[in-house]
């Protein structure tokens, strides 16, 4: 009983630290996005920006 306890409970405790990361990722390539310039082709006509 105590042994199935302590499985599941390992198993949540993953998924919530797994779930930590994909945000704190998120985070970082965002900010990293967020703060870059713009790359624009000046070259290119406005249809194929889009």
């Amino acid at each position: 009983m105590i042994q199935g306890f302590t499985v599941t409970f390992l198993k949540s405790y993953a998924d919530v630290r797994l779930e930590e990361a994909i945000i704190v990722l998120a985070c970082i390539i965002f900010s990293t996005f967020a703060t870059s310039s713009p790359s624009v082709d000046t070259t290119a006509n406005a249809v194929s920006m889009v």
